[in-house]
């Protein structure tokens, strides 16, 4: 059980008074994997039977997973919670309240005429909150995190002057999650909640396999001068420079598995006092009315693959044999082998023999 703040309106005010409980369920994982997401496709959950489940993939991808900051976390991921006394203008009503603190007010002041707090609620970037009197009269608040559990020992928050200012963002406050809201807590504030698990984001990174191959050659011109008498002549003699042959070959993902199936057979046999009757039947699998097989041969990549050739010459006599260059991002060859669709049907008596 969790003390949760939830809005019925845009006001981010709560139920007078009110405590609400809500029972939270484990926190889905935060990215599907291939497989995750064909059987999500097939609607195929924890609780269906799948017969056969084969798979040969090769797989290269960028996406990774990475631990959600106080910064990536969404706006309305919640921080903490203030309970006090409030003033309805309206109605003309006292009464107390809870209102949510979330990632989109820090830096910023609630003021009484919005909250109907009997102060003014300063927020500061940091994680600093504090209460302003605007009203003569020290007004108390408490402060919860987002689980419900107090901040500084007692969670009060008082007029400036009176009590000093709490810090809503620890040190080691991390961004947690029940699966579908955010939640900004320290860490020994969210081990005490079973439910909450720590939030991660999909993010996407153009890895490089980079098989490139680059020469630059740089040299002097040689400079031979021939005397004879009073001429003279100058010749330019240029480096000489063989390369040879150059080849590279990229490749994201190869996939050149095999899968073979093998098959499903029943034989049933029936023996009387002249005759025998026998019949034997086999099938390949995944031909079974009722039964389902998922046979799945992949190759998938979708980083950058270099397998450029880049050569750069300067003042030299540059020659080079051969350029080969292959870039291939994702190769598959396997291939899935089914079994046998037969049947035998057969009567064997001892007439017959």
């Amino acid at each position: 059980m969790i003390h949760l703040v939830t809005c019925s309106n845009s006001r981010k005010r709560l139920a007078c008074a009110v405590h609400v409980l809500a029972c939270i369920v484990p926190a889905a994982a935060p990215a599907q994997s291939i497989l995750e997401s064909v059987l999500s496709r097939l609607e195929i959950g924890q609780e269906t039977l799948l017969p056969l489940l084969a798979m040969n993939t090769a797989i290269n991808t960028g996406w990774i997973k990475t631990e959600t900051t106080v910064a990536t976390a969404s706006d309305d991921a919640l921080v903490a919670i203030i309970y006090g006394d409030y003033y309805d203008p309206v109605n003309s009503v006292w009464g107390t309240q809870e209102w949510g603190i979330y990632k989109s007010d820090l830096g910023t002041t609630l003021p009484a005429v919005d909250t109907w707090f009997l102060e003014d609620i300063h927020v500061e970037a940091d994680g600093t909150i504090w209460a302003q009197d605007t009203d003569a009269y020290t007004d108390t608040f408490t402060v919860y995190d987002a689980t419900g559990a107090l901040f500084g020992g007692n969670g009060l928050l008082i007029d400036t002057g009176i009590g000093a200012a709490l810090d809503i963002l620890p040190n080691n406050a991390a961004v947690y999650t029940d699966g579908s809201e955010q939640y900004i807590l320290s860490s020994s504030s969210a081990v005490a909640i079973d439910a909450l698990e720590l939030s991660y984001d999909d993010m996407y990174r153009d890895f490089r396999i980079d098989a490139s191959v680059t020469n630059r050659i740089d040299s002097s011109v040689q400079t031979a001068i021939a005397t004879v008498g009073e001429a003279s002549s100058l010749e330019l003699v240029a480096t000489q420079i063989d390369l040879g042959a150059i080849s590279t070959t990229g490749l994201g993902a190869v996939n050149t598995g095999a899968i073979t199936l093998g098959v499903n057979s029943s034989v049933d046999d029936a023996v009387g006092r002249s005759t025998r009757a026998l019949s034997g039947r086999v099938n390949a699998i995944g031909t079974t009315f009722g039964e389902m097989a998922l046979i799945w041969n992949e190759a998938y990549n979708d980083i950058s693959v270099d397998a450029s050739v880049t050569n750069v010459a300067n003042q030299v006599n540059l020659t080079i044999r051969s350029v080969s260059t292959t870039a291939l991002g994702a190769v598959n060859t396997g291939q899935i082998v089914s079994g046998v669709n037969a049947a035998v049907l057969g009567i064997v008596g001892r007439s017959g023999q």
